[in-house]
């Protein structure tokens, strides 16, 4: 049973991490489980290079999630540093729960770039291709499967690859979610 709600708590943060790097900062973190696993304190990895960020979350008892979605920066310092994090840091949560880290990308600005082609890709691989090719990754859109192979794979994006855009535009996939 504890296996089937990590899982869970992973294809949720697939379905809405996106959206929690909108979220005020206020927002607060997954509640504890009564009686349940250990409690953690999250630690504050904002500015921290990325691998770094993630060894420490790891190392405390995350999940790493969906733990590479950059912002664009015309800061070069500022490349492959951690921009946000979800659960915020000092949040009190439950050892395994799911984070995800915002990694600034450099960028300079005004650059035209080409749209690579993520359609087969998962969802997270998506996500780190664009990133590198210096684009962002908007909420996708969701199918529902019940092919459980297909979950989470890319069958559509937007722009199309190869189309030529500026740089930090926002790529919108539609992505399988299995469903029994």
């Amino acid at each position: 049973m504890k296996q089937i709600s990590r899982r869970m708590m992973i294809l949720c943060l697939l379905l809405v991490g996106p959206v929690l790097l909108f979220t005020p900062a206020s927002a607060k973190a997954p509640p504890l489980k009564p009686g349940g696993d250990k409690k953690i304190v999250v630690p504050n990895v904002v500015g921290k290079p990325w691998e770094a960020a993630r060894q420490e979350l790891k190392s405390v008892g995350l999940e790493i999630g969906l733990s590479y979605v950059t912002k664009v920066t015309t800061d070069a310092g500022q490349n492959m540093k951690v921009a946000d994090q979800s659960p915020q840091a000092g949040s009190q949560v439950v050892s395994g729960t799911p984070a995800t880290l915002t990694v600034f990308k450099f960028k300079p600005s005004g650059e035209i770039v080409v749209v690579p082609k993520v359609i087969g890709l998962t969802l997270q691989q998506a996500g780190s291709v664009l990133g590198q090719a210096h684009l962002q990754l908007a909420v996708p859109k969701v199918i529902a499967t019940k092919d459980k192979v297909q979950n989470d794979k890319v069958i559509g994006q937007e722009p199309e690859a190869g189309q030529k855009v500026p740089s930090i535009t926002r790529v919108v996939l539609t992505v399988y979610r299995y469903q029994p």
